[in-house]
């Protein structure tokens, strides 16, 4: 089983890393590791229960029928931040969770607010993460996947969205 949870909260600043009407920049994803920006957009608040339901409807063409999907959501979800740059969060997230999973198992979304924070996690029923690799998860390149399957990027660009928000992110 494996169990990516984050924590965001509720009233961040970051206004000095999302200047509103910046204009979108491609980035190499070869850069990551460099101090560039990875919020472009102007703070604007976003319904955390609304994007990960959104994320799941994105993700669901490529949904086992076997795979079955949990959501609970609780409250008030609402954090400013950058819309964009949390729903890449939610889907590299979710698409882990799918991977994992393969054609039968069960996905578990949830967001609650916790004091002053929204504490998401995607739970899934895969074979679970190896000890020793949990420490370098989300670092830029790592992969668990064999090789040629993947770029090792989506969680080292999860992580950084989710500290720019000024949150944390953790995989039990």
């Amino acid at each position: 089983q494996n169990n990516c949870k984050l924590f965001l909260p509720l009233d961040v600043v970051v206004a000095e890393k999302m200047a509103p009407g910046a204009p979108a920049r491609v980035r190499d994803p070869g850069s990551i590791d460099d101090d560039e920006r990875i919020l472009d957009a102007g703070p604007e608040t976003v319904d955390i229960g609304a994007a990960l339901q959104s994320a799941l409807k994105i993700l669901a063409w490529k949904m086992p029928a076997a795979v079955a999907v949990e959501i609970s959501l609780g409250g008030d979800l609402e954090v400013s931040g950058d819309r964009s740059a949390l729903n890449q969060v939610w889907l590299n997230l979710l698409d882990n969770a799918l991977r994992e999973v393969g054609e039968r198992g069960s996905i578990c979304v949830r967001a609650e607010r916790v004091g002053s924070e929204i504490c998401a996690s995607v739970t899934d029923t895969g074979p679970g993460i190896r000890a020793e690799d949990k420490p370098r998860l989300f670092e830029p390149f790592f992969s668990t996947r064999p090789t040629g399957e993947g770029t090792g990027l989506g969680l080292a660009l999860c992580s950084r969205i989710v500290l720019a928000h000024g949150g944390r992110i953790d995989v039990d």
